[in-house]
């Protein structure tokens, strides 16, 4: 569910980017582009699918880690009720890790984005 997700939305950024890219580049005629939408989804299947899920695999991958962390955390609050002092010590920790988590994550889809921005540019 996390991979089929994160392809989705890889795939959706790269219709977007493919289509601004053929927009600009293309050379024009009278009647302007020729579907730049649907030439962008035949790019993305055609050319570049490994790349889009490739990137999708390591954002699902965080997510999903994350998705643990938090699991973890709520079974933490379920079984340590009585013992509130080390209840809230590993509530601190996992909250902790998830917040580098949640940072990696937004490195790794800065940087898929621009990825895949580089990918439509150069094909």
């Amino acid at each position: 569910m996390f991979w089929v997700t994160a392809f989705i939305e890889a795939y959706n950024m790269f219709v977007l980017v493919s289509t601004a890219s053929i927009w600009y580049f293309e050379v024009s005629s009278q009647e302007g582009v020729r579907k730049p939408i649907n030439r962008s989804y035949f790019r993305g299947i055609r050319f570049h699918i490994g790349s889009l899920a490739f990137g999708s695999l390591i954002v699902a991958i965080i997510r999903f880690v994350i998705a643990i962390c938090e699991y973890v955390k709520y079974q933490i609050e379920l079984s340590m009720a009585s013992n509130k002092a080390l209840s809230e010590a590993y509530k601190c920790l996992i909250t902790c890790c998830e917040c580098c988590l949640a940072c990696c994550l937004k490195c790794v889809e800065f940087i898929n984005k621009h990825a895949y921005i580089q990918v439509t540019i150069y094909s």
